[in-house]
């Protein structure tokens, strides 16, 4: 072997093994440390108020972990305060995902749009909306056939206490100001209802695809401190053509009843608390009643957890001729407390 052969060789392996310590000692900090250093600058010179935030890209939910102002992990959820800052680490593995995409539409002041690839890191700084309420983020890249139920929301708590009249008026013009910027009778921007009522009556039922009211999320929904609602959720039979509740075991359509739904409070921390579950139920109402007592500025209703689903019509899918599996969560809300 020629002289400059040797050299040429060992040039490679000496970079090849610089690839590889540099891998094995950034790994472990990409998503402690993040990758914007201007996210503290976004926050007002506050270090307290980023929040480090894991988005893992699978098929078809974000899983999210939050570490900072706000703790928790979630699916399809960003819980945060005014004048926060997410600190956006996003990753997906190489199974169980696709490549997929972080699109947040806030059309009265930015649009994030990353890119997210298997098996590599993408960074970005999103200054949470000073407006609170609940925001629409998506998975903007196709990447299978559920990726439409890939829609989370930003769910913007109050600084402290509840929502007031007049942020919830605010909220209002922003979202409606969104569905005229392009958003219009679009299902990635949930309509918002409100409940008046000291005793109100909530009833909100599935259709073919599975999500409640033909909105992904759910309509965010209102209601009054100090009422008393009684929140009704019926869950149609699911069709086994279009609809995620349903899943193929041995090529044979099944229906998946091995969840739960229910309603759940969001502490100012991020904490989420049962307040009532039960296994899901199909074709006959599911009741829940709520003592909205100003404890949460917040709940959460529907499945919080995504089901798994395998479109198997013939029991042919492989790694060889492919496969379409996932995790999907269709049939989920949000409830916002004016107080």
């Amino acid at each position: 072997m020629e002289q400059s052969t040797k050299w040429e060789l060992g040039f490679v392996a000496l970079v090849v093994i610089l690839f590889g310590v540099v891998i094995v000692a950034t790994v472990p900090t990409d998503y402690r440390v993040g990758g914007v250093p201007s996210s503290t600058t976004l926050a007002e010179q506050d270090p307290g108020k980023v929040i480090e935030t894991h988005v893992e890209q699978l098929q078809y939910v974000f899983n999210i972990t939050e570490r900072g102002d706000v703790n928790g992990n979630y699916y399809n959820l960003i819980v945060a305060h005014q004048g926060d800052v997410l600190n956006l680490t996003m990753t997906a593995p190489l199974r169980d995902s696709a490549t997929g995409n972080f699109y947040f539409p806030d059309y009265a002041d930015q649009v994030v749009d990353d890119q997210i690839v298997p098996a590599m890191v993408s960074y970005d700084a999103l200054s949470v909306p000073r407006i609170p309420g609940a925001y629409a983020f998506l998975d903007g890249e196709y990447d299978g056939p559920w990726y439409t139920y890939q829609v989370g929301l930003v769910l913007v708590l109050p600084q402290s206490g509840l929502y007031s009249p007049q942020e919830l008026s605010a909220y209002v013009a922003q979202t409606d100001q969104a569905k005229a910027s392009g958003l219009s009778g679009d299902n990635y921007n949930p309509p918002v209802v409100f409940y008046n009522s000291t005793s109100p009556n909530v009833v909100l039922a599935t259709d073919p695809y599975g999500v409640f009211n033909s909105s992904v999320p759910g309509p965010t929904l209102v209601l009054r401190n100090g009422s008393t609602a009684s929140i009704t959720l019926y869950f149609a039979p699911p069709s086994p053509v279009h609809n995620y509740l349903v899943t193929y075991v041995n090529g044979r359509p099944v229906e998946v009843t091995n969840i739960s739904v229910g309603i759940y409070g969001v502490e100012s921390n991020g904490a989420l608390v049962p307040l009532a579950q039960a296994p899901i139920v199909y074709g006959s109402p599911m009741h829940f009643t709520v003592d909205v007592d100003g404890q949460f500025p917040a709940y959460l209703y529907g499945l919080v957890k995504p089901v798994y689903n395998n479109y198997d019509p013939y029991n042919e899918s492989s790694l060889l001729v492919g496969e379409d599996t996932g995790l999907v969560m269709g049939a989920w809300g949000v409830i916002l407390v004016e107080g």
